[in-house]
């Protein structure tokens, strides 16, 4: 799941107008739902994150979250700066699951099984990686970089079907009778350990927060 959005001060939702840009309809109406249940004004947009319909230095702060690993990171980079402003942010996040966790150990193993493309290393963002990837093109100077503990308290195993069936690398590998086996054996790995009550998924959001180079900055 890929959101990227850019907020510029104006007269709209609590002090900015914020547009949210994504390739994938089925992310922008989970966008759509979520603002409405937030009284939020947010415009929505269906287009490639490398290549927006965005003047130059229209942001004061772009934030890209869950899929920048899944583009053209030079492009995207080179994009997101040219739409941020001189001195403006860019907030990059990923949300990884703790692989510390004794569910979390089982929930991959699952998918590892299903998914063989899969292995749950290749879904962590390590910091270090990050840092020296997002600085790289000289664009973007990282002013901070932390992983935060963020245990995500789910209603019901809906939602956490919901999550896991987002994800391009089951969406792609799992259709059919191969997709309802896995939906099942999630199931019944979460049912043994957290009954039919809510379930806590307890994750790590690597955040990295950096600042436009210009040249007047450099």
């Amino acid at each position: 799941m890929l959101r990227l959005y850019l907020c510029s001060v104006g007269p709209n939702w609590r002090g900015f107008r914020v547009l949210s840009i994504n390739g994938d309809d089925e992310v922008l109406n989970r966008t759509s739902i979520y603002a409405h249940a937030s009284d939020a004004r947010i415009n929505l947009v269906t287009a490639s994150i490398e290549r927006q319909l965005v003047y130059d230095g229209a942001a004061d702060l772009v934030t890209c979250f869950h899929g920048l690993h899944l583009l053209d990171v030079h492009e995207a980079l080179a994009e997101m700066h040219r739409i941020t402003k001189p001195g403006g942010r860019l907030v990059v996040a990923w949300n990884d699951r703790d692989l510390r966790n004794n569910f979390i150990t089982q929930l991959e193993a699952l998918i590892e099984r299903h998914v063989p493309s899969y292995t749950r290393t290749c879904g962590q963002h390590e910091l270090d990686h990050w840092a020296t990837t997002l600085q790289q093109q000289g664009l973007f100077r990282l002013r901070e970089h932390n992983t935060y503990h963020n245990p995500v308290v789910l209603r019901n195993l809906t939602t956490l079907g919901d999550i896991l069936n987002s994800q391009s690398y089951i969406r792609e590998a799992l259709q059919g009778h191969a997709r309802r086996a896995f939906n099942s054996e999630v199931r019944a790995l979460v049912e043994q350990r957290f009954g039919e009550g809510p379930l806590l998924l307890p994750m790590l959001t690597r955040l990295f927060v950096l600042e436009k180079v210009t040249p007047s900055l450099q």
